[in-house]
């Protein structure tokens, strides 16, 4: 924090913090940053100075950076019993004021000349961001506690093991940075929108050394069309290739067609009949429950021992993705941004778009089935986490867990059937037991804030749905506070002012990468209308078909203006990487 403001600091407190905080939502309750009508509040201020409107925040900034640096350190103080993450709810938020403040227009001329906090535009990103990086993606407050023996005695051992080879487990030292606080972080460069999209290319032998699995999860035999477009679309593209089934044991009570004999489909219900239950196409989709025997099953292929051991004695750095009926992905470009960000497989990672929206209840989450990949390390721990809960659970006990970031409405329930909007959620639990977060999202976009892994279809990687907002959300919005194409903008972009202020003050006009990982939804016409009760409307499904992006990627077929305007579709191979000469 600021040393020079100790003094201050030293006469702070929750209860004069909290007094802070009811200033601030009362200033949300009285229009200035409601979701209705904060637009018409920062167009009145859009093109005017702070100062000339006799309006700087910069001691409001100040106040609540300190006094999120207050509740964090007082929470790291406790433990056991006496562990609050309310506390936690609170420095997220005095964060939230800390960054909204920044984001109002103009706010920059009088962040430097006023007052004698003399706080630099540049260091507040910087400190959100190392904020978010070392307090939310590792297991930063306390090491999970759970209920059950057998999985704390797991955690303990990854926990030593990976801290022999180096991996951070920031509960155990107690001078790291997010122990001893949030650290104002001090920026060396001004905060400008770069002129080039990434430093450097990747190397041709780290690409080569890459190697994806694509796991769809499909229901048998009314996605027989999708899985069709996969076998002929995706699986030529993957180095392993496998779409996930659950058929129903009795098959005298229903007739199913058979499955092509050169398609490659595993039928997760006769290989783990005790745990998936059969799909129903008019019931939510049971995805968690399949998911969940997706990595036991790739899991039990990573070893020599297993009849069918496609992994363990491959030589390559594996990544496994999981994927929905109704995404368009490209392995390719996957291995390029793996190459590009030299990510190691052999360390527990999850990539994908993440989403932040939630940030003080859930944490930095990623939509499991929507192109994000696991490492084959990761696979690994989430696989013996699965092993024994299902050892302990079935012999009755009972399973809580108490981990860093909290999920707030959900638990880890890998196994619980009938899940499917909240497996996002119920996974992040998971994962976290074990020490799996996603990457940095700063590393899950370009230099310029673009994305690699869009939440959106590609007819709309253009469109202002893909860009971020004109003014920052408001403080506290929720998801609830949009519809149609401004809640896929929310989700794509709450929470990510740090990565995209940068060039949206200088009017970029494209938020999609160079290479692209994936899209969604892209899905045969036909199969949009779906007779689920839990579906979406068919109109979500009315995009490009898959056959169609595929033909406008790899088959070089005229994109249409409206789509792709200035963006050129590309998949990546290692003759487009640039031989440097001497």
């Amino acid at each position: 924090g600021y040393q020079e403001h100790a003094s201050l600091l030293a006469k702070l407190n929750s209860r004069t913090c909290k007094l802070l905080l009811v200033d601030f939502l009362g200033a949300v309750s009285g229009l200035w940053f409601n979701a209705k009508h904060s637009t018409s509040f920062m167009r009145s201020l859009h093109g005017h100075h702070a100062a000339e409107l006799e309006y700087c925040p910069i001691g409001f900034i100040a106040l609540a950076y300190l006094c999120a640096d207050l509740s964090w350190r007082h929470q790291s103080s406790l433990s056991g019993d006496r562990l609050d993450v309310s506390e936690q709810q609170s420095s997220a938020m005095y964060m939230e004021i800390v960054i909204k403040l920044a984001m109002l227009p103009d706010v920059t001329s009088c962040l430097q000349d006023v007052g004698e906090w003399q706080i630099w535009w540049p260091d507040l990103f910087l400190t959100h961001a190392k904020w978010l990086r070392y307090h939310y993606l590792t297991d930063a407050l306390f090491p999970p506690q759970t209920s059950l023996p057998s999985i704390d005695a797991l955690v303990m051992k990854l926990r030593e093991s990976g801290r022999s080879r180096g991996e951070p487990w920031p509960s155990m030292e107690m001078f790291s940075a997010a122990r001893v606080g949030i650290l104002w972080r001090p920026a060396l460069i001004p905060f400008d929108c770069p002129a080039e999209p990434e430093l450097r290319e990747p190397e041709t032998e780290l690409y080569r050394r890459i190697a994806v699995a694509c796991l769809p999860l499909v229901v048998w035999p009314e996605e027989h069309d999708a899985m069709d477009d996969f076998e002929n679309i995706l699986r030529p593209n993957c180095d392993f290739y496998a779409s996930f089934v659950a058929l129903p044991r009795n098959r005298i009570q229903r007739t199913l067609p058979p499955i092509p004999e050169n398609w490659s489909v595993v039928d997760l219900a006769a290989v783990y009949p005790d745990i998936v239950e059969a799909d129903q196409w008019g019931a939510a989709p049971n995805n968690m429950q399949k998911l969940s025997a997706v990595i036991l099953h790739i899991d039990a292929m990573m070893t020599d021992a297993h009849p069918n051991s496609t992994f363990g004695a491959d030589a390559r750095d594996w990544w496994f993705c999981p994927l929905e009926s109704d995404v368009f992905f490209i392995p390719e470009n996957l291995k390029y941004f793996i190459a590009l960000r030299r990510l190691n497989a052999s360390s527990p990672m999850w990539i994908g778009n993440p989403r932040m929206h939630n940030l003080a209840r859930d944490g930095i989450l990623l939509e499991p089935l929507l192109g994000s990949c696991l490492s084959h390390a990761a696979v690994g721990r989430a696989a013996q986490l699965l092993r024994r809960y299902l050892a302990d659970v079935s012999s009755g006990h009972r399973f809580r867990a108490i981990i860093w970031p909290p999920i707030e409405q959900y638990e880890c329930e890998p196994f619980r059937a009938g899940l499917h909007t909240e497996i996002m959620e119920i996974l992040s639990a998971c994962l976290r037991i074990v020490g799996i977060y996603p990457l940095d999202p700063v590393h899950l976009h370009d230099r310029k804030g673009r994305a690699y892994f869009p939440l959106m279809p590609f007819d709309k990687a253009t469109s202002p749905a893909s860009a971020p907002p004109a003014f920052a959300y408001p403080f506290q919005a929720t998801l609830a506070d949009y519809e149609g194409d401004e809640s896929l903008q929310f989700i794509s972009w709450a929470g990510k002012e740090h990565i995209y202020e940068a060039c949206h003050r200088q009017a970029q006009d494209r938020w999609l990468a160079d290479y692209p990982i994936a899209f969604h939804p892209h899905i045969r016409r036909h199969l949009g209308v779906r007779e689920r009760s839990w579906s979406t409307s068919s109109a979500s499904k009315g995009y490009l078909s898959p056959h169609s992006v595929n033909d406008i990627f790899r088959n070089r077929a005229p994109c249409p203006p409206e789509i792709c305007k200035s963006f050129v579709p590309r998949i990546f191979a290692p003759s487009l990487i640039k031989v440097s000469t001497p």
